[in-house]
């Protein structure tokens, strides 16, 4: 009679070692299923975000920002972000000598920037623009030199693009 006892007993545990077992497997496979959809969720989430334009707008404002100025007088044509945030002015200054034809660009930042801000021409004509020199903390030099320029009868706009590197 003994060995009957035990046989049903160890069976009893068989039993319950067999259900204990299914139920892990199901609920990791539970997990696991959660897992996946909850990371599908958030590529989607991600996704969606990456590709909205307004949000793409923010960003480059954020990490690219640039303004566009015209030549003439330094009024600003399109400003990207950098105005409110890093420039206080921006004044071009014509030298009117024969001799030296260099123009002057001084910006005035509003903060302390390790690395001179990008000024690139916008125009027909051909300029150069000279190594920036820092003059004080908050304000930077650009020397610039028209080479030639672009005879029409047309009358082009002439800008500059000023850009913040980060």
């Amino acid at each position: 009679m003994d060995k009957i006892e035990m046989s049903s007993t160890s069976n009893y545990n068989w039993k319950f070692f067999l259900k204990l077992f299914v139920s892990i497997v199901i609920g990791l496979a539970t997990l696991l299923g959660f897992l996946f959809v909850f990371n599908d969720f958030l590529d989607n989430k991600i996704e969606n975000k990456i590709t909205d334009n307004e949000y793409i707008y923010k960003l480059s404002k954020t990490l690219r920002p640039f303004c566009i100025f015209y030549k003439k007088d330094g009024v600003i044509f399109y400003d990207h972000g950098i105005y409110k945030v890093h420039i206080d002015s921006i004044e071009i200054k014509y030298n009117t000598s024969k001799k030296d034809r260099q123009n002057e660009i001084y910006v005035y930042t509003k903060n302390y920037l390790q690395i001179a801000p990008l000024v690139e021409y916008i125009g027909p004509n051909a300029v150069v623009i000279f190594k920036p020199k820092r003059l004080k903390n908050n304000v930077w030099l650009y020397n610039f030199k028209e080479l030639g320029t672009h005879t029409t009868n047309r009358q082009f706009d002439e800008f500059f693009r000023l850009e913040i590197l980060k």
